[in-house]
């Protein structure tokens, strides 16, 4: 995978915690990118996060398929567990975030339109692409 491709990946990620299923990762006080899951009854839980540093995967569920609670996801029931290791486990060293590579171009948009955001739009969004992958709609300069 490229530099450019696992970056954009990161970022989507980053997402989850920003914006997502995964909110409750932001307790621990640094940049981290993740996922949640939740399978159909309420059988299985997990999340899968990640910093700059320490990769953890928490998983909650039965092995013999029977729900685990009603409500029982990812966001609510393996996220917590997720904060509460990283909090400890994690090493004491200075915040850092994610460093996009030198093939990285970022443009904002309106999460709502898809289109390029105005100044001052409450609703944008910065994302990155890789360079010469700009939608047309957002060149305006950028290359």
């Amino acid at each position: 995978m490229s530099p450019e491709t696992a970056y954009i990946m990161v970022d989507m990620m980053k997402g989850v915690v920003g914006h997502g299923t995964g909110r409750r990762a932001q307790e621990i006080g640094r940049p981290a990118a993740g996922k949640t899951g939740t399978s159909t009854d309420f059988r299985d839980a997990w999340f899968i996060g990640y910093t700059t540093e320490m990769v953890c995967g928490v998983w909650v569920g039965r092995d013999n398929f029977k729900p685990i609670g009603t409500d029982t996801t990812g966001g609510n029931t393996a996220a917590p567990i997720w904060v509460s290791f990283m909090k400890a486990a994690h090493p004491k060293t200075p915040v850092a975030d994610f460093v996009p590579p030198p093939g990285i171009v970022f443009a904002r948009f309106n999460r709502m339109s898809g289109l390029r955001a105005s100044p001052g739009d409450a609703a944008s969004v910065l994302a990155p692409f890789r360079r010469g992958t700009l939608p047309d709609k957002f060149l305006n300069g950028i290359k």
